[in-house]
């Protein structure tokens, strides 16, 4: 819960270091040249960062210079200057500021106010400015530096570069990114119209610009910045050169911060070796170099590995900096983290009270790192079981945080957390869910934001940050308050938001959004993602001086504003919109739930000991929430048992087995399941469920009850991927094209061109594994598609060579696309396919029931889940088809445009698995489709027969063009095969499972749900 201080960023070249201030041409005496030779020794000290080392000779230089020149000499500036950066970089601003300021003022009254060297003089404070935080004095000093430059050197003079670049670093620190951009791209390119685009000179301005990319989220385009500045430099100055090393610090935290720690740590490793060598074990540069790379160990929980790096650092630090640095504070607070981490509560409290002494010293009684150590102090009394002594430091570290930081910032919310947890640990409910519900809307609030304008990967990575504060609340709800509503609602609202959040988000891209505005509220919407991505920026780093507060709240409140405005013209102007940026509520939900229906919202959670600081084993709940109403609850039991049992009925379910055992299995996973949740329910013939963990590849119909009853007897079954679904099955697009059947590929021959509509080829996406799989004909697939075509008028058919990836790519939304052919799921712990005994529409047994999580499987292949499921089309076995392979992956589905396909059938084995991560769903086939836009699927969780699903998918259609819901007609084809002797079993009817909207078909008339 304690929150951890970020990686440390090397500005890797100092703009003040690329100023190159030449000394004053000195009559050839012996006391002059005593001084310019002790001044060249300070600056080749300073170039090198020995900055301890520097400071006795440059106290010395400028003592001798004033001797020999007047205290108002311009031939004293250079020494003003030298020495002023000195205490810059060892952290004594006040004494930097008036060697700064007395330079200035010796320039001004020699040379007058429109001078080069005033310039100078003006970049040197503002730089000192800007590090204090004072940026509103920072930025009229860069201003009037610009203005002098321009005018005296011209306006494409590379000093004028520097100040841009000096300007965008500022317009960076103050959210201002628009103008930091302008500012820096006006640099570089004066930079390299001067120097040469394979200048190293042009690096600094690169790296602060790649700093503004990773700032802003755009991590794509910061990378290929610092690659570049790290091959200017080694051509320059050599692969060990110390600013190389600088630089792989900036490529490392960048890698850092995108959670790519594999790729973080060599580079981490490379620059200290170069430290070592070049500036030898006692450098600060490389004990910062070492505190970067004990924080990388801390993300990957190597805590006794992080100890010996940060304690050497911190050696480094008081030797070179003194015990009273900023920078020894900041080791001292990490440090202490990684030794509570370590339970090692009694180190980590004395090194915490040293750094909070040490902050309270030198930072404002308002600083956020001040708030921190205090939180992270509370943290450890928390874990030591002393509760009294915690809360007061914890409120300390709120009343902190909300005078600097404002009122959404995520820093709140974390110590609102940690009150939460104190207040449960002490049995206090009402303060505990007090804090826990202005957490959670702060929570959503920074949600909505962050979801916005990110990758899914930064998606994910947010996202599982908030995995155990929402256990916490169910946890508090299920274990602690079980008979407290308002506990209850609070749970159950935190649910619908968050669970399955990054698939919502990306089925609701803005991209197709726009699909759905005029071309004026096209240009209203990019406006709202742009100022949406500045406050989110605001929101995630915030000024930490209190002078600049002001400015930074005026700041953010007039963003919102602007925002509101423009969100309340769109939603005046569209109903897509509103629907999508209206805050999810329990209300909202129940609803749209119709009559004699069932939301069943299931969650896996661990449940925790607030006392004692444990973690139980995870746990099945579900929530249950019908039209009229309040919320009801059932805790399922632990979830090992459960998954175990469900594993065992999906490995029964899945071929023609022994039928006696498989109603067994069936009837005991009932009893933990379904039947507690049968319990809450009353006049309920439709269930809709939302499972989570293993239970998204459980075919819910097959359970077995009481009465002997299969599931699918008594209710008719809806798949969602969370109860939120429902907010958006209201607004149904228009399709743009006529029915689509895709049936019977030929494999072994390249597909033909097939032009059916307008679209671009995406990029060949696959996985690794593919080569493996060899397809043999489905001839099923042929006849199911000359039994459907009539039902579907006007559909365009493609079978044999014409059903190719390519024709697939180029479908626009039609009213139904059928897709009849060979699935799969590579799992990624097979090494290699074994025989199928049956004849079926899947890959050759390359699927394993106990699939392992989203994390544990990225981290063992390094590759996206979305390649490793899809389709088999033509050309598959030759890995040729008019420029493609005859294999549409998960990932290329997610591209396709279906923003108006009422229905997608997916034909064919295991469309509905895919690797599980626990309330995201599945990472598969049925999150594409999800993510293209369909509607609703009728996808399949085994490897299926081939006769018996064209009969299933004929019997299927006729119900539909009847006037027979999708959910419906379903179950009413499943329970005919049930009462037939040749398909009674649950292998031949179990395995499709409706998802996504279940009422009629548009085509035969869309009427109330049934």
């Amino acid at each position: 819960m304690a929150a951890f201080n970020r990686l440390l960023s090397l500005s890797f070249l100092t703009v003040t270091l690329n100023l190159g201030f030449p000394l004053v041409s000195l009559a050839q005496i012996p006391p002059i040249e005593t001084v310019q030779d002790l001044n060249q020794q300070v600056l080749d000290l300073i170039q090198e960062g020995q900055y301890p080392t520097a400071l006795p000779l440059a106290e010395q230089a400028l003592e001798m210079g004033e001797k020999i020149w007047a205290e108002d000499s311009v031939e004293l500036t250079p020494l003003l200057h030298n020495l002023g950066e000195i205490y810059q970089h060892t952290g004594d601003y006040k004494a930097a500021e008036a060697l700064y300021q007395r330079a200035l003022a010796i320039r001004e009254a020699a040379y007058g106010t429109n001078h080069e060297d005033v310039g100078t003089s003006l970049n040197r404070l503002g730089v000192l400015y800007m590090e204090m935080g004072q940026f509103s004095e920072a930025e009229a000093l860069f201003k009037r530096a610009l203005q002098i430059y321009e005018q005296v050197l011209g306006t494409d003079d590379p000093k004028v570069a520097v100040t841009l670049t000096n300007l965008g670093q500022l317009y960076q620190e103050t959210g201002d990114y628009e103008a930091a951009e302008a500012s820096l791209q006006r640099a570089i390119a004066l930079e390299e119209a001067s120097y040469g685009t394979e200048d190293a000179r042009i690096a600094g301005s690169l790296t602060v610009l790649a700093f503004l990319y990773m700032e802003t989220g755009r991590y794509s385009q910061a990378e290929p910045l610092l690659q570049r500045v790290i091959g200017l430099q080694e051509s320059r100055w050599g692969r060990d050169h110390p600013w190389v090393a600088q630089s792989l610090n900036g490529l490392a935290w960048l890698y850092f911060e995108t959670g790519n720690y594999e790729a973080a740590e060599p580079l981490l490793t490379r620059s200290l070796q170069i430290y070592e060598a070049s500036l030898g074990e006692n450098h600060p540069f490389l004990a910062t170099n070492l505190n970067n790379l004990a924080s990388l160990k801390v993300k990957l929980a190597d805590y006794a590995g992080a100890v010996p790096l940060f304690e050497r650092s911190l050696r480094i630090y008081e030797e070179q900096l003194g015990a009273e640095h900023p920078l020894v504070a900041l080791n001292l607070h990490n440090l202490a983290e990684t030794y509570r981490n370590l339970e090692q509560y009694e180190q980590a409290e004395t090194l915490l009270k040293r750094a909070i002494a040490l902050r309270e010293k030198l930072l404002s009684p308002n600083h956020p790192d001040l708030a921190l150590s205090l939180n992270n102090l509370a943290e450890v009394y928390r874990s030591m079981g002393n509760f009294s002594e915690a809360e007061p430091y914890l409120r300390q570290s709120l009343a902190i945080y909300r005078r600097t930081l404002g009122p959404d910032h995520p820093d709140i919310a974390t110590t609102l957390n940690n009150l939460a947890w104190l207040s449960q640990a002490t049995g206090n409910i009402p303060d505990a869910y007090s804090f826990l519900q202005q957490s959670t809307e702060i929570e959503e609030n920074n949600l909505d934001l962050f979801l916005t304008v990110s990758s899914e990967g930064q998606k994910q990575a947010y996202m599982s940050s908030f995995a155990n504060i929402t256990n916490r609340i169910v946890s508090l709800h299920l274990q602690d308050a079980p008979d407290n509503p308002e506990v209850a609602q609070l749970a159950l609202t935190t649910i619908l938001r968050r669970k399955g959040r990054i698939l919502d988000t990306l089925t609701d891209s803005r991209q197709r959004l726009r699909q759905n505005l005029t071309p004026e509220d096209r240009i209203l919407l990019d406006r709202e993602t742009e100022m949406r991505s500045q406050l989110a920026q605001l929101i995630f780093n915030p000024p930490k001086d209190a002078e600049n507060q002001a400015p930074y709240q005026a700041q953010v409140a007039q963003l919102k504003a602007d925002i509101d405005q423009l969100e309340g013209q769109l939603a005046r102007r569209s109903s897509e919109f509103r629907r999508r940026t209206e805050p999810v509520t329990i209300t909202a939900v129940q609803q749209l739930i119709p009559a004699q229906t069932a939301l069943v919202e299931v969650i896996l959670y661990r449940p925790v000991n607030a006392q004692t600081n444990t973690w139980g084993e995870e746990r099945y709940a579900a929530y249950i929430l019908q039209a009229t109403g309040k919320p009801q609850w059932v805790d399922l039991g632990e979830a090992a048992e459960i998954n175990q049992i469900a594993q065992n009925l999906q490995r029964l379910t899945a071929r023609q087995g022994n039928l006696e055992r498989l109603q067994a299995q069936a009837r005991q996973l009932d009893e933990l399941i379904l039947r507690p949740i049968r319990a809450k329910l009353s006049n309920v013939d439709h269930l809709l469920l939302s499972p989570d963990g293993q239970l998204n590849l459980l075919s819910w119909a097959t359970l077995i009850d009481e009465n002997q009853q299969y599931a699918i007897e008594n209710y008719r079954l809806t798949y969602l991927s969370t109860g939120r679904d429902l907010l958006g099955l209201e607004t149904v697009a228009a399709a743009r094209q006529n029915p689509v059947i895709l049936a019977n590929p030929d494999y072994d021959a390249p597909g033909e061109t097939v032009e059916i509509a307008s679209g671009l080829r995406g990029e060949n996406q696959r996985s690794v594994d593919l080569q493996q799989l060899y397809f043999s004909p489905l001839p099923g697939t042929a006849q199911e598609a000359d039994a459907i075509a009539p039902l579907l008028p006007n559909a365009t058919i493609l079978t044999q060579s014409q059903a190719t990836e390519n024709a697939l790519k180029q479908v626009t939304a039609p009213e139904i696309l059928h897709i009849a052919t060979h699935g799969f799921f590579l799992d990624v712990n097979l090494v290699a396919p074994t025989a199928n005994p049956f004849a079926s529409r899947g890959s050759l047994g390359v699927y394993a029931l106990d699939n392992r999580a989203l994390v544990a499987t990225r981290s063992e292949k390094q590759e996206n889940p979305l390649l490793r499921s899809g389709l088999a089309l033509a050309g598959f076995n030759v890995r040729s088809s008019e420029g493609e392979d005859g294999v549409l992956t998960a990932l290329e589905a997610a591209n396709l445009d279906l923003n108006g396909t009422q229905l997608v059938v997916l034909s064919a084995c295991e469309t509905g698995v895919g690797e599980i991560a626990n309330g995201e769903g599945v990472y598969g086939l049925r999150r594409a489709f999800a993510i293209a836009g369909a509607q609703s699927q009728l996808i399949s969780l085994w490897q299926v027969s081939d006769q018996g699903t064209k009969d299933l998918m004929v019997d299927y259609y006729q119900r539909l063009t009847q006037g027979t819901g999708r959910s419906e007609a379903l179950r009413q084809v499943q329970i005919a095969m049930l009462q037939n002797a040749e398909y009674q079993h649950p292998f031949f009817w179990g395995a499709f499972i409706p998802s996504g909207q279940w009422g009629l078909l548009r085509e035969w008339g869309l009427g109330s749900r049934q």
